[in-house]
């Protein structure tokens, strides 16, 4: 049976002591890490997505009274190559693995590529919800200090469960979520927004109950993390589902 949530930010205030106090296991040491991959499910239905996103990228620069490059504009209306641009901009990022080791009161956050790693540190102080960052070459060097742990912001986040829609993802008892969300006012251009009401742009979650932590290698859905912890999570760009970037793990050994 579905059952649907509908969540404004402003009312959603668990702390991270309650959620502790849930059932699962509750990482202090190991590690978790997923990676990343792109599909187009639907050639034609990618291509008129390609064409309503050049469409309002257009919009959205003349609404902020920038000047649009003459060149600039020819090419995103040249439909072969900003099709080729947007596929581009998904499917060379295909090829990595975000990864999470859990320490006692520090979480190390950092990108692979075929087990090499390929980006700096993030620090996840969990006592304070803080993070830096930490050069991968010389680890004394702390470029970033202590900033606040962002979560992503909507002003209206509508969750569906599908708990009848259950999956085994290595060894986890999972179940399918969606989530649809309306993104702030002031963020961004109204180009934008009008753009995604029209796509409709989704994600969908596998998630499991069995793992509780706010702190995630790709989520950053701190309504999602509050109830669940996603094992496989599939964004599709508009409601037609014509692509999917997806992240899966690979890896889990928490304890």
């Amino acid at each position: 049976m579905k059952n649907i949530l509908l969540i404004t930010t402003s009312l959603v205030c668990l702390c991270y002591g309650t959620l502790c106090a849930q059932p699962g296991i509750v990482p202090v040491h190991g590690r978790i890490s997923f990676k990343k991959s792109f599909m187009i499910n639907d050639e034609a239905g990618f291509r008129a997505y390609a064409a309503t996103f050049g469409r309002y990228l257009l919009a959205g620069i003349a609404a902020e009274g920038e000047t649009v490059n003459p060149k600039g504009a020819d090419f995103v209306q040249d439909e072969e190559a900003f099709l080729d641009f947007v596929r581009s901009t998904y499917s060379t990022v295909t090829t990595y693995a975000e990864v999470h080791e859990f320490g006692d009161s520090v979480i190390r956050s950092y990108r692979t590529r075929d087990g090499a790693m390929i980006s700096d540190y993030m620090l996840i102080h969990k006592d304070r919800s803080t993070y830096d960052m930490q050069a991968r070459i010389d680890t004394s060097f702390v470029y970033i200090r202590e900033e606040p742990y962002v979560y992503i912001r909507y002003d209206t986040v509508h969750i569906e469960e599908y708990r009848d829609e259950v999956r085994d993802i290595l060894g986890y008892p999972c179940f399918r979520v969606t989530l649809h969300t309306i993104e702030p006012e002031e963020e961004g251009f109204m180009a934008y927004q009008e753009m995604n009401k029209e796509l409709r742009p989704y994600t969908e979650y596998w998630v499991t109950e069995r793992i509780r932590s706010l702190y995630h290698p790709v989520c950053r859905d701190r309504e999602i993390l509050e109830r669940y912890y996603p094992l496989e999570i599939n964004e599709y760009p508009e409601h037609s589902r014509s692509a999917v970037t997806r992240y899966t793990v690979d890896t889990i050994d928490i304890r």
